[in-house]
C-alpha cells in the first residue's frame, strides 16, 4: 500500500516506518526539512503539502504533535494545540482534493482525554477536564469532517515505553542511582504500552477492518508505586526512597504535574477483542525488552 505519514520523524514514526517498509508498503513522510527520497515538504500552519506526490495514497497515518512533555508555557501550549489541529486540517484539505480519498486514516490521540480515576475506563467512558483532555477532544474532532468512504481509526495512546525516548530514559536515572521512588501517594494508575506493540497496533489497524476509537495501552495498567518498584527490580536496583510529595511535584511542574499525578486506569479489551495480541502485555516483560543489554 501507499502510505502518507505525518509525524514520521518522531519517536513512534522512526520505529514504525521500518516495520511498514519490511511488509512491502511504500511510505512518504511529511516534514518541514526533507532529507531523503521519501520525504515531502509540508507546513501545517500554512495548510501546505507539496504537490510533487502524484501517487494515489491508500492510508494516512497522522502522528504529528509537539510533545506535551515540554514545559506548559503559554507558547508551548499553543504549539501543542496547533501542531495537532493544523496537521489534521491540512491533511483533510489535501485528502479532499484527491480523486480517490484514502481508504484508511489512522490518527493518534491520548488517554489524557479521560478523567482522572482509579476505576477501569474504556472507550465509552466520558471526557476529563483540564488542558490535556481539552487538547485531545480538539485533536479528535477532525473525524466528523472526513469523507465517508475513509475508514477512521483513532488510537488513544498511553505512556509509551521505549529505551531511547519518552518517559523511560528519564525514569531510569534516579532508579539507576538507587533513589527511584513513587510520586504523590503512588496510588495513581499508569496505563502504558511498549513501543513495539504500539507500532504493531498501528500496522494491525491498516490490515484489519476495525473502525472508531481504540485505547493503545497494555492490558496491565499499574499504580505509580508498582511501576517504580518494578522498574527498580528489572534494573537490579534498591527501592527504598520515600515518596515524592504531590505538593513538591506541583511546585516544580505547575499545571504539568497533572501528567504524573492524575490516575488513568485504561482498558485494552476492545483492541484485544478485535484480534490484536500483545507481545509485551506485562510491565515486567516490556521493561526487560526495552532495558535489555
Amino acid at each position: 500500500m501507499n502510505i502518507l505519514m505525518a509525524g514520521g520523524s518522531g519517536n513512534v514514526g522512526r520505529n514504525l516506518i521500518p516495520i511498514l517498509e519490511a511488509k512491502g508498503h511504500r511510505v512518504w513522510v511529511l516534514t518541514r526539512n526533507p532529507k531523503t527520497a521519501r520525504d515531502l515538504i509540508w507546513n501545517p500552519a500554512q495548510k501546505f503539502i507539496s504537490d510533487s506526490l502524484q501517487t494515489p495514497i491508500d492510508v494516512i497515518i497522522n502522528l504529528n504533535g509537539f510533545s506535551v512533555s515540554n514545559r506548559w508555557t503559554v507558547e508551548n501550549k499553543k504549539r501543542m494545540y496547533t501542531s495537532r489541529v493544523d496537521a489534521n486540517d491540512t491533511l483533510m484539505a489535501w485528502a479532499q482534493k484527491q480523486t480517490q480519498p484514502p481508504h484508511t486514516w489512522i490518527n493518534a490521540s491520548a488517554i489524557g482525554i479521560y478523567p482522572s480515576l482509579s476505576t477501569l475506563q474504556d472507550e465509552q467512558s466520558g471526557f476529563g477536564s483540564g488542558f490535556l483532555a481539552d487538547l485531545c477532544k480538539q485533536w479528535e474532532a477532525f473525524q466528523q469532517d472526513i469523507d465517508s468512504r475513509t475508514r477512521i481509526v483513532i488510537l488513544r495512546i498511553g505512556i509509551v515505553l521505549d529505551r531511547h525516548s519518552g518517559a523511560l530514559p528519564s525514569l531510569k536515572i534516579p532508579t539507576a542511582w538507587g533513589v527511584g521512588s513513587a510520586i504523590g501517594d503512588g496510588e495513581q494508575y499508569m496505563s502504558w504500552i511498549d513501543m513495539e506493540d504500539l507500532c504493531r497496533m498501528i500496522d494491525f489497524s491498516i490490515d484489519h477492518p476495525i473502525q472508531g476509537i481504540y485505547n493503545a495501552v497494555s492490558p496491565e495498567p499499574v499504580s505509580n508505586a508498582t511501576f517504580s518498584k518494578t522498574l527498580a527490580q528489572v534494573m537490579g536496583r534498591p527501592f527504598w526512597a520515600p515518596k515524592v510529595p504531590a505538593f513538591v511535584v506541583t511546585t516544580l511542574m505547575g499545571e504539568m504535574a497533572s501528567m504524573v499525578l492524575n490516575s488513568h486506569r485504561i482498558s485494552a479489551q476492545k483492541i484485544m477483542t478485535a484480534g490484536f495480541q500483545f507481545n509485551f502485555p506485562t510491565l515486567t516483560s516490556s521493561l526487560k525488552h526495552q532495558l535489555k543489554k
